[in-house]
C-alpha cells in the first residue's frame, strides 16, 4: 500500500491505472488552489439513496459517514470530493456501493442485478481557481461540474466507471441546497458514463485500459456536513 497525502493508491484497487495515469492524481494530494494557504479538508455524510432503480445505490447499510466503518469522506483542501468504502487495507467495514447497469448490453456480469463494489471515487474540478471550491459553494449559488471516476475490482478485474465530459459522457453536477457556505449538496450526472476494463502494468508492459461501453447511470446523492 502506497499513501499520497493520506489517500491510498493501491494497484489492486486500479487507482494507478484510473486515477494516477488518467491525470487525476492531483485529486489526492490535498494542495491548496493558486498557492493559497489549504484548508481543512471537510468530512462529509454520503447518502446514494436507496432507490434501486437508479445505476448507483446504497448497500442497505444506510448513509457513509467519514470515520465510521472504514469509510472516508470528504471535500479536500484543494475543493474536490474523494470517496472511499474502505480507506485502510488492513480491515474491512464492510460498506459498498451498489452499481446497476439494469441489463444494458455488453454490462459485465451479472448485467441484470447489481455490483455490491468495494470503491474509491475521486473528482476532478474543470476549473482550477478558488471559486471552484465546493467547499465555498452557496445555496443560490450556481453550481458545479465534476469529471468523476469510480474504480473498483470484482472477479480478478479492475473497472474504472467514468463521467469525464468525453464524447456523450456527462459530469458530476453539485449544486447546493442549504447554507453559506454549503452544508447540504446535491449531486447528478449530467450524461452517461462509459466504463473501461483497466489492466495494471506488468513484465514491461504499461497499463492499459480498454472501453467496454456508454451506459446510463441515473442517481442523486446527498452530502450534508
Amino acid at each position: 500500500m502506497i499513501r499520497a497525502q493520506g489517500v491510498r493508491v493501491m494497484t489492486t484497487r486500479a487507482l494507478l491505472s484510473t486515477v494516477a495515469a488518467s491525470g487525476l492524481l492531483w485529486v489526492a494530494a490535498g494542495a491548496g488552489v493558486d498557492g493559497a494557504k489549504p484548508a481543512p479538508e471537510l468530512p462529509v455524510v454520503v447518502d446514494f439513496g436507496s432507490d434501486t432503480s437508479m445505476g448507483l445505490y446504497v448497500d442497505g447499510g444506510g448513509a457513509y459517514t467519514n470515520g465510521q466503518q472504514n469509510v472516508r469522506a470528504v471535500i479536500l483542501d484543494n475543493g474536490n470530493f474523494v470517496f472511499d468504502t474502505n480507506d485502510s487495507a488492513r480491515t474491512d467495514g464492510g460498506r459498498r456501493i451498489a452499481i446497476d447497469f439494469h441489463g444494458q448490453a455488453i454490462a459485465p456480469a451479472p448485467a441484470a442485478g447489481p455490483h455490491y463494489a468495494d470503491v474509491f471515487l475521486g473528482t476532478l474540478g474543470l476549473l482550477d481557481q478558488p471559486a471552484d471550491d465546493l467547499k465555498a459553494m452557496t445555496a443560490g449559488g450556481p453550481d458545479r461540474l465534476r469529471r468523476t471516476r469510480i474504480g473498483w475490482s470484482e472477479n480478478g478485474k479492475e473497472y474504472s466507471l467514468r463521467w469525464d465530459g468525453l464524447g456523450d459522457d456527462g459530469y458530476f453536477t453539485f449544486h447546493c441546497e442549504v447554507g453559506a457556505p454549503c452544508t447540504e449538496w446535491t449531486v447528478t450526472p449530467t450524461g452517461p458514463a462509459s466504463l473501461y476494463l483497466m489492466t495494471p502494468s506488468s513484465k514491461g508492459k504499461p497499463a492499459t485500459e480498454t472501453p467496454i461501453g456508454q451506459y446510463t447511470m441515473p442517481f442523486s446523492i446527498t452530502l450534508t456536513r
